[in-house]
């Protein structure tokens, strides 16, 4: 709607209180990260915490989005990462591990709604694997820099979205030991965009709970307005606002309240976006949070390796003894490798061979005898 940030009456003098002293340049002692930073809220970010002095890092999909940034903004830096390949963002979160030795603000934007439907590079429906999946990955691999800052803060943006469905198909169905919404197909593009903005509000409520070093906030983003939804970061970086679990359930539930009414009245709005009978509230379901929770981090484990990049050739059990001999026993380790150390990866393969190794060493058999017909044509 045109709206701007007033940098002088407020976004500038915000940032001198937070660093205590008045400057042009106050936050020129900070690390950012920005996440999708191609949208229109990310972009705003970008440039106002890069002209408030703060080193900052843009993660965006779009090449030529990146080109841009660095040819008007030299001192932002930028990396590339595919969302739909979990392998692509493993990569970025070691780059990002190796590029800073803290994190103070880590900005994970919310994703655009598409109608574009398909499935990952692993498989997954697309809007749960590219905008869930990929950021919990990232968020999680992150969170060691994060903690190494002394004012670590974590900010998660919230799309609205997430207030039309109640959790039902996050549920882990038994028979494929997966969420529903994960199957590509299954759902339509809106339903499963407004399922993976619920996987995120329910990532950022258990990153809240669980990391109590860290400052985490959730900000609902305002899809016409991105200067209100830039504002609301700044002062929930700069000022310790954000909103609670207690405001995301109470928005929640008002929501669906009204939603209901209107499809208990003009017969709108499908079963499956808003269940039948009493509303469930998915932000107050333990069940559902914890086993998305261990779910998710079983699916992306494959990819929980350490950046490797040797000069000559590797073998499984090299990198076992490099990326987890504190994970193992040497007997467990010994008894892990028979039957991978013979597998040697190029330079080229060094990654995934990385990612074999995390699997072999802790037990996932079966991932691996999936994974590898796939990629190389042999078990």
């Amino acid at each position: 709607l045109g709206l701007k940030l007033d940098w002088e009456s407020d976004i500038l003098p915000m940032a001198n209180h937070y660093a205590g002293r008045q400057s042009e340049v106050p936050l020129e002692a900070m690390n950012v990260v920005v996440v999708r930073a191609s949208t229109a809220v990310g972009s705003q970010l970008t440039d106002v915490f890069s002209r408030l002095g703060a080193r900052v890092l843009a993660v965006d999909a779009s090449a030529n989005y990146l080109a841009t940034v660095k040819a008007s903004a030299p001192s932002i830096d930028t990396m590339k990462v595919d969302f739909t390949d979990l392998v692509s963002v493993a990569k970025v979160a070691a780059d990002i591990s190796d590029s800073f030795s803290h994190i103070d603000v880590l900005i994970n934007c919310v994703n655009d709604y598409s109608r574009d439907s398909g499935e990952t590079r692993q498989g997954y429906d697309k809007h749960f694997g590219g905008n869930f999946l990929s950021e919990f990955l990232l968020t999680t691999k992150l969170l060691e820099p994060l903690n190494q800052s002394s004012r670590g803060t974590l900010v998660q943006l919230q799309s609205m979205a997430h207030i039309l469905v109640d959790g039902s198909d996050l549920k882990v169905d038994e028979s494929t030991n997966q969420p529903f919404l994960s199957v590509p197909g299954e759902v339509n593009s809106l339903l499963a965009y407004s399922n993976s903005a619920l996987t995120s509000s329910l990532h950022i409520q258990h990153l809240s709970q669980t990391q109590k070093q860290l400052t985490v906030r959730s900000i609902t983003s305002t899809p016409f307005i991105p200067a209100m939804s830039a504002r609301a970061v700044l002062a929930s970086v700069l000022n310790g606002g954000g909103e609670t679990d207690d405001a995301r359930r109470s928005l929640t539930e008002s929501v669906h309240s009204s939603l209901k009414r209107a499809k208990q009245k003009l017969g709108v709005f499908k079963d499956r976006f808003i269940a039948p009978g009493e509303f469930a509230n998915p932000f107050e379901d333990g069940e559902l949070l914890d086993n998305l929770m261990v779910w998710s981090e079983e699916s992306v484990s494959p990819y929980w390796w350490t950046k490797l990049e040797p000069a000559a050739p590797i073998t499984v059990d090299i990198i076992l003894q490099e990326t987890t001999s504190s994970w193992v026993s040497n007997s467990g380790l010994a008894a892990a490798s028979d039957g991978a150390s013979d597998y040697e990866a190029s330079e080229y393969d060094a990654f995934y061979a990385s990612s074999i190794a995390t699997m072999v060493s802790v037990g996932s058999m079966s991932l691996l005898r999936q994974l590898m017909p796939s990629r190389y044509g042999h078990a």
